[in-house]
């Protein structure tokens, strides 16, 4: 079975949660330890309303699903000091249900230098998570900054952008199709 491993903003959300957020705090420095439940739910009300992308009735409930029900691990890997968001996203902006967001995994942080960095580091550490000791070409990684996708492949993972050739973020799912097809070809292969 294979790894998947996502990128959340401009990949599933159709905008960016993290600077959403960081722009009313007007910092993008790491989450505030002592952020109580309030203003946690302040920071939902911010990004609540931002919606999923999806490509026609192809929409991110369907594909996560898929991959869970057929035995695949997902993980969500991201550039965010918002990692709380994610699971509450999923489960009500994506409708997933609560035993599924259990099952995905969330890597979300930002590195020291943001500009330059790329997922590499979140890729590791998912696979440490799930004790990855299979071949690269079962790591599957989604992504829309070109960045990301680049290093991915240089590493020889598994790469569906969800940007063009330019780098431009997709917004109308073609990614998901991408995606589905890659899924069903793991599982019958």
């Amino acid at each position: 079975m294979g790894i998947f491993i996502i990128d959340f903003d401009r990949t599933i959300a159709n905008g960016h949660t993290h600077n959403t957020i960081a722009r009313f705090y007007k910092t993008i420095q790491g989450p505030n330890p002592s952020w109580n439940a309030e203003e946690q739910q302040d920071q939902w009300n911010l990004v609540k309303h931002i919606p999923p992308i999806t490509a026609g009735n192809l929409t991110w409930k369907t594909v996560i699903e898929t991959m869970l029900n057929n035995g695949h691990q997902v993980a969500i890997a991201s550039f965010s000091s918002y990692p709380h968001i994610i699971p509450q996203y999923l489960l009500q902006v994506i409708g997933l249900s609560a035993d599924l967001v259990k099952q995905v995994h969330i890597e979300a942080w930002l590195p020291e230098q943001p500009a330059t960095a790329n997922k590499n580091n979140h890729i590791m550490n998912v696979l440490q998570h799930f004790k990855f000791a299979g071949h690269k070409n079962q790591v599957v990684i989604i992504d829309d900054a070109k960045t990301n996708t680049d290093a991915a492949l240089a590493e020889h993972f598994v790469v569906i952008p969800a940007h063009d050739k330019l780098g431009n973020p997709f917004t109308d799912g073609k990614h998901l199709s991408l995606l589905l097809t890659t899924i069903n070809n793991m599982n019958t292969g």
